[in-house]
Parts: C-alpha cells; sequence; structure tokens
C-alpha cells in the first residue's frame, strides 16, 4: 500500500504532495514562544517567581512576537493585523499580547518594587492573566478554523493549545525557579510535579 503512494513533487505539474510554504520556522518558533512563555508566567505568577514571569514575559514579546513580525511578507502593514478583533482570532491574539506585555510589564514592577495599593495590584495583574489566557488559546481557535486540515478542525484544538502552553509552563517553572521553590513554598514542588503528570496525560 506504502508503494502506491503519491509521492512528493516540489512544483512538477503532476499528481502528488507539495510541500507547504504558508507556515515556516518563523510561526512555529512564534507557537513555541507564545504558548510556553505565557505557561510559565501563568504558573509563575502564583507563587510570586519573579525571574520566570520576567523569562516568560520576555518569550512572549522577542520570541513570539519577534516570529510573527518575520512571517509578515510587508511588515510595515502588520498593524491591519488588529482591525477585526470582533471577528478575527488572530487579531484578538495580537491585541492579547499587546495588553499582555504592558501589563505583565507593569505586574513585574509591581512584585520588584512595590508597594502598590492592593486594588490597583489586583487589577493588573488580573489583567495581565486575562491576556496571558487568552494568549494560550488563540492559536488553538484560529488553527481550528483550517477545515483543509481534519487534525485541526476540531473543538479540542483550544484545549490542546492551553493543556500544552500549561505543562509548558508548569516544567518550566519547576525547572527554573527550583531552588526558590523549595525555599519558600516547598509544598508547592510536589503540587506541580502532580500537575504536570495530570497535563501530560
Amino acid at each position: 500500500m506504502l508503494a502506491n503512494s503519491p509521492e512528493v513533487i516540489g512544483t512538477q505539474f503532476k499528481v502528488g504532495y507539495r510541500m507547504q510554504k504558508s507556515w515556516g520556522m518563523s510561526m512555529a518558533t512564534a507557537f513555541f514562544f507564545g504558548e510556553a512563555g505565557a505557561g510559565l508566567y501563568f504558573v509563575s505568577q502564583f507563587y510570586d517567581l519573579v525571574v520566570g514571569m520576567i523569562i516568560g514575559l520576555l518569550m512572549v514579546m522577542f520570541g513570539k512576537g519577534g516570529g510573527h513580525l518575520l512571517h509578515l511578507g510587508k511588515p510595515s502593514r502588520g498593524w491591519r493585523a488588529f482591525a477585526k478583533i470582533g471577528s478575527s482570532w488572530i487579531s484578538r491574539g495580537l491585541f492579547a499580547i499587546t495588553v499582555f506585555s504592558v501589563f505583565g510589564f507593569l505586574h513585574v514592577m509591581d512584585v520588584v518594587n512595590g508597594p502598590t495599593p492592593k486594588a490597583i495590584s489586583w487589577t493588573i495583574a488580573a489583567v495581565a492573566l486575562i491576556a496571558c489566557c487568552v494568549i494560550m488559546v488563540y492559536q488553538g481557535f484560529a488553527m481550528s478554523h483550517s477545515s483543509s486540515i481534519t487534525l485541526w478542525s476540531t473543538g479540542l484544538m483550544p484545549l490542546a493549545s492551553l493543556t500544552y502552553a500549561l505543562l509548558n509552563g508548569v516544567l518550566l517553572t519547576l525547572v527554573i525557579g527550583y531552588g526558590t521553590l523549595k525555599q519558600q513554598h516547598p509544598d508547592a514542588i510536589a503540587m506541580l510535579q502532580m500537575a504536570a503528570f495530570g497535563l501530560l496525560l
């Protein structure tokens, strides 16, 4: 049966597979750094792990933002991606990245420098977390509209995206903040290990 499978034919005019060119290394980079960075920030924020929050923020800002920028054919027209927040998950995702970059930075400054009035501090942290959650799921929603790819065209994609982001976040938090967590939150290590196992399953 494998012997009868069509071959990869490149640009030849005959039946077979052609390599897709729409999704390259820049988008793969953006996908990885966006979900892993948002997941790392999300988990680190609950333990006030400043190093994890900073690394997660930088991963989203430069890894995901840079990947999207490299993917654009004409970066000068990139602002148009924000034009359809009401109907496009890509626009919502880029808006969430912008909001997360601003409020995530403000939250890190608040944790490091403080003290800020509790109402303001909680508002900043909540907005950063909400934007962070949107970043973790929006790729799944955007990919689920690809009806030509059966694996993507399913309602499970946002859940898979969220699970992947949280798994990366939990594992990176364990690696980056192990020493700090062991001193300040000793019970958190076992909890995070169990969470990682559950998410992996």
